[in-house]
């Protein structure tokens, strides 16, 4: 379910007075406002909302009767699973929520993501595309309309923590996520493709990784563009190639990823500079430190490969995306200094075994 905002009639609360709760019935007409109103609510698939759980924010219904929102439940309130289920009726009936309230409402899904992974009643492939559907929502928020640092770093931590419990629990949904990856390159969408393969690389690299190094490295790598926050959109969405005084302001975000990440005592050093290095080449030749080889961590490193091989295989505004197979070869390449070949070979199997590739080896 996309975010869509739409006008509404919002009823007005004065004094001690409250809006009318509107009660839905199985029979109430499905009708959706129409197009081109303004830009006020974002609509919700309500499979998205758990039962007996307090939403931090109103929802709303529209009535098409009235040709108007109203209050459907108040913040603070319980939906019952009854509730949930007439909404169900009939085709599902979206609920709608003030952009007021987008940080409430994408803290709360963030939460309700380790809910998805843990329900034994639903199969792992209804699971990933629910899973996924909502990461990408609040991801999307996040990086598009960033609340405070605060804020950003505990809902970021929400997803990152549920990737890595997904990835560990299921193994199967690697290929799930892989197979509903985004290819038109956003850096919310972005930062979850590198996410989810960097994760899964490094599991079959580091056999023996425990819960916790799974649980690192997903929370690094989500965050590794978190410094474009910084940057001017008109940088990060420009058509075309930047000038050398963009591209200086374009590379400043791994340090300013960086510094904004030194503000959360629960990260590792490994988990941030993840966000500083994943820029930098083996043969020294990267940016903004210049280290090389060994004087990365092996984090980094993933995460270098995988966010070269997003980049080249992502459409872009001013290009389309590279097949994988014409990616690889680039990277072999002509960037066989820059990256870490036996990082590089590891990721090429990694590829084949979900199928993305066939590999013939030498002899």
């Amino acid at each position: 379910m996309i975010f869509l905002a739409l006008r509404c009639d919002s009823l007005t609360v004065t004094g001690n007075t409250r809006p009318t709760l509107y009660k839905p019935s199985s029979t109430d007409e499905f009708v959706l406002p129409q197009d081109g109103d303004i830009l006020e609510y974002i609509t919700l698939d309500p499979a998205f909302l758990l039962a007996d759980k307090v939403c931090g924010f109103p929802i709303y219904l529209y009535h098409p009767g009235r040709d108007r929102f109203v209050l459907f439940k108040s913040d603070g309130t319980k939906i019952s699973q009854d509730t949930l289920e007439i909404l169900s009726k009939g085709g599902r009936r979206p609920v709608f929520v003030p952009r007021a309230n987008s940080y409430e409402l994408n803290h709360y899904l963030s939460e309700n993501l380790t809910k998805i992974v843990e329900d034994p009643n639903v199969q792992v492939e209804e699971k990933t595309q629910k899973f996924h559907t909502m990461a990408q929502m609040v991801m999307k928020s996040l990086f598009e309309s960033p609340p405070d640092m605060d804020s950003f770093l505990v809902t970021s931590k929400n997803v990152s923590d549920s990737i890595a419990m997904l990835l560990t629990t299921e193994p199967q949904a690697i290929l799930l996520l892989n197979n509903l990856r985004s290819y038109d390159y956003y850096t919310y969408s972005h930062s979850m493709n590198v996410c989810v393969l960097s994760v899964g690389l490094f599991q079959e690299i580091q056999k023996k990784c425990t819960p916790d190094h799974v649980r690192d490295l997903s929370r690094g790598v989500l965050l590794h563009d978190i410094g474009k926050c910084d940057i001017p959109t008109e940088l990060t969405n420009k058509r075309g190639p930047l000038s050398e005084a963009e591209w200086e302001i374009m590379r400043s975000h791994t340090t300013k990823g960086f510094q904004r990440l030194m503000d959360d005592s629960e990260m590792t050093d490994d988990t941030r500079y993840v966000a500083l290095y994943h820029h930098e080449a083996v043969d020294g030749s990267g940016y903004p430190t210049g280290k090389k080889n060994d004087q990365l961590p092996l984090t980094s490193r993933i995460c270098k490969v995988v966010d070269v091989y997003d980049a080249l295989t992502s459409k872009r505004s001013y290009k389309d995306g590279m097949t994988p197979f014409e990616a690889l070869q680039i990277m072999t390449k002509e960037m066989k200094s820059k990256l870490d070949q036996d990082i590089l070979k590891e990721f090429v199997l990694f590829l084949q075994k979900m199928g993305k590739l066939r590999v013939r080896r030498a002899g």
